[in-house]
C-alpha cells in the first residue's frame, strides 16, 4: 500500500484506515501485529504509527521508535507485541490506522511516500 504524506498543513499527520469489522486478532494464540515498511531517501523523516480501534471505540496507538524509518530504502519489519496495545479489545478489532506524523500531538512536518506491505498478526516463529 502506498501512503503519501504531507504533514506541512493541517491536520499535520497523514493516515490510512482499514475497516476490519469485528476481527478477532487473538485467534490461535496470536500475540503480535506485524507489517513491513519501506520509505524513500528523499522523504522527510516523520514518525510512523499504527493505531487499533475496537468495536467499543477504544483506540490505542504505537509509534515506531525510529523516525528515520520513513527515509529508509530497505524493507523493514515492524513487530508490535500485543502488550503495546493494552487498552483495546483485540478480540473485536474494528479499524486499523497506519499513519505518518503525530496523531495525538500534531505539529507541522514534512512530506514523502512510504509503502506498507504484509500487514498481519500471529505468533513470531521461534528459531532453534
Amino acid at each position: 500500500m502506498p501512503l503519501e504524506y504531507d504533514n506541512s498543513t493541517a491536520p499535520f499527520y497523514s493516515e490510512a484506515e482499514y475497516d476490519l469489522g469485528s476481527l478477532n486478532m487473538t485467534a490461535n494464540g496470536a500475540d503480535t501485529l506485524r507489517l513491513f515498511v519501506v520509505g524513500q531517501a528523499d522523504n522527510t523523516a516523520e514518525p510512523l504509527y499504527v493505531a487499533v480501534e475496537d468495536t467499543s471505540g477504544n483506540v490505542v496507538g504505537v509509534t515506531h521508535p525510529d523516525a528515520d524509518l520513513t527515509t529508509g530504502t530497505n524493507w523493514t519489519e515492524w513487530r508490535i507485541p500485543y502488550s503495546d496495545l493494552a487498552g483495546v479489545d483485540l478480540s473485536r478489532v474494528a479499524i486499523i490506522y497506519i499513519g505518518v506524523g503525530d496523531r495525538d500531538n500534531p505539529s507541522a512536518g514534512g512530506t514523502g511516500l512510504i509503502f506498507v506491505d504484509d500487514i498481519g498478526y500471529g505468533r513470531p516463529a521461534t528459531v532453534e
